[in-house]
């Protein structure tokens, strides 16, 4: 009996001694292709999290929070998260409706919002619900410059809605819309009672432990190990300056969660376990949870699947549908959910293997053109622990989508900033309004005749094309690289004058028109009311996170 026991307990050493081998051997692999094609990539810093089997597998940063001063990143190191935000304010919307009882997903919001018109179509007005906003079925384009302007709030975001054209088709048209996930943020707080902030605190970060984790809204960056955010001006990294993060993240359930490759593993391993907490709590239920990674609606042409399709590629990466806050897709025939997220200055991308018990993070510094290096790296940790052979090495990494196919060379677009408009500069000068947006200001500077256009927080040169009252944008100072040589261009009134600008750049599908309603210098007295608006409001922000922080 007692050689039977030790022989077991042999077997199990001996067991337990390869197991911890073969994952040391794949951390060192994962470590030294990460080593290998982070500076080929661009990217100043990433942080990576996996996990296995309910337990925390890998997690680690790579490269420097800050290339002035070359601070090492770690597991613990804080990085903007942009649009994985959305799955946050999925899961939020669903446990307060559940505690709350008084709506469901399938509420119309006209019952929410206590208003029959909320919306210029009278059918979204009618039957649009909280399910419509969370999976992106509204068929009213992005217009994400929207989130520009300084007089925008939660509370007069739905004002603004109301005024927007929808050119999808309801229920079939895939739209994806921060400005519906800012709605929600808004939803979640009148549910809820208190800042969406504070209730993504409350009731996921402090249950799951989540304790590095904030908010690009109240967070104060210099009391937090920031991973400082990184445009790739064509090669040349340039800092994203924390004022424009904080402000673009203010619709915060479309993207403003800041966190960390350990904090992101027990968000994942929390949808992994049906939505339990470590200690096995429930705090979600897992109808509840499952609804959130169930279809919602198709989506077809992904990014994602142009460039991860046999037989170009040796496998298949899919993103098939949208449920709420997270894509369904496939990837070698393994059921997948996924979310990318994409702001000034991060990157980072999150898949799990339902099935499997697996899943991967990662965050970076840099820009990330379509997706292409997070998904590869997803790709190869995933072979790697599902037990498939890896079909992607460093090189590859580096050179992808090469040499599956040709890679397009993104080069700084040849525009003559010279060009003289065909009318005098002063012809367009002015206020010009949209219901929806607000107010844009066309100005030009006094010392080399640089007309401009001013949009909430938004600064704009503008250059003559060659077609009469047409222009490119080029985007200064905060906003640097927004919108960057996209359309603009200026409308002649039946008398020769201008009369409006219509700027496609802002919202292709559905290019807003501002009607011109002044050709002189926005008065003292406009300015500065729409400058102390926009101060109190910010002002308030602050205060709040002060006294709930």
């Amino acid at each position: 009996m007692f050689g039977y026991s030790f022989l077991v307990l042999i077997v199990i050493c001996t067991t337990n001694a390869r197991a911890r081998a073969d994952s040391n051997a794949l951390s060192n692999e994962i470590t030294e292709i990460i080593e290998n094609t982070i500076k080929c990539r661009n990217n100043p810093a990433l942080a990576i999290s996996v996990v296995k089997d309910g337990s925390v597998v890998y997690s680690r940063g790579f490269g420097s929070r800050d290339l002035d001063h070359q601070v090492n990143v770690t597991s613990s190191t804080v990085f903007g998260v942009a649009s994985l935000s959305k799955a946050f304010a999925a899961t939020l919307i669903l446990k307060l409706l559940k505690e709350n009882r008084k709506y469901n997903v399938d509420t119309p919001l006209r019952v929410v919002f206590n208003d029959d018109n909320l919306f210029k179509d009278d059918l979204l007005s009618r039957h649009a619900t909280i399910r419509d906003l969370l999976s992106h079925r509204m068929g009213i384009p992005g217009n994400n410059a929207i989130r520009l302007d300084t007089n925008l709030t939660r509370e007069n975001l739905i004002q603004r809605l109301k005024y927007l054209e929808n050119t999808g088709r309801f229920r079939d048209s895939f739209y994806y819309s921060n400005l519906m996930y800012g709605l929600l943020t808004r939803i979640a707080e009148m549910i809820g009672g208190k800042q969406w902030e504070v209730l993504v605190k409350e009731h996921i970060f402090d249950p799951l432990e989540m304790t590095s984790s904030n908010f690009a809204t109240t967070a104060d960056p210099e009391k937090l190990e920031l991973a400082t955010g990184y445009n790739d001006d064509y090669g040349d990294l340039k800092k994203v300056p924390w004022q424009l993060s904080k402000f673009w993240g203010h619709l915060c359930g479309s993207g403003c969660v800041l966190s960390t490759a350990d904090d992101m593993a027990k968000w994942m391993l929390f949808h992994l376990n049906g939505g339990k907490t470590k200690n096995g709590r429930q705090l979600l239920p897992k109808s509840a949870l499952s609804v959130s990674h169930s279809p919602q609606l198709r989506v077809s042409g992904s990014t994602i699947s142009k460039y991860y399709t046999r037989p170009m590629t040796p496998v298949t990466l899919s993103e098939d549908s949208y449920g709420m806050g997270w894509k369904m897709g496939y990837y070698r025939g393994y059921k997948i959910l996924s979310h990318t997220g994409s702001t000034y200055g991060y990157k980072a991308k999150l898949t799990l293997f339902p099935d499997k018990d697996f899943g991967v993070f990662i965050a970076m510094t840099g820009d990330d053109p379509s997706y292409l290096y997070r998904s590869n790296i997803h790709s190869l940790v995933s072979d790697l622990y599902l037990g498939e052979k890896p079909w992607l090495n460093a090189t590859i990494i580096c050179s992808y989508p090469e040499p599956f196919r040709t890679k397009s060379i993104s080069s700084r677009p040849q525009i003559d900033t010279t060009r003289t408009p065909a009318r005098n500069s002063s012809d367009y000068l002015g206020l010009y309004k949209n219901t929806p947006y607000g107010y844009v200001h066309v100005t030009v500077t006094k010392d080399n005749n640089q007309l401009k256009l001013n949009y909430g927080l938004g600064q704009f040169d503008l250059y003559a094309k060659t077609t009469k009252d047409e222009f490119y944008i080029h985007s200064v100072g905060l906003t640097f690289g927004m919108y960057n040589y996209k359309n603009l261009k200026f409308v002649q009134s039946s008398d020769g004058t201008i009369s409006a600008v219509e700027i496609s750049a802002f919202e292709y599908r559905s290019p807003p028109v501002f009607t011109r309603i002044s050709d002189s210098p926005v008065n003292s007295a406009f300015s500065l009311s729409i400058c102390f608006a926009s101060l109190f409001h910010h002002v308030l922000v602050v205060l709040i996170s002060i006294i709930v922080f």
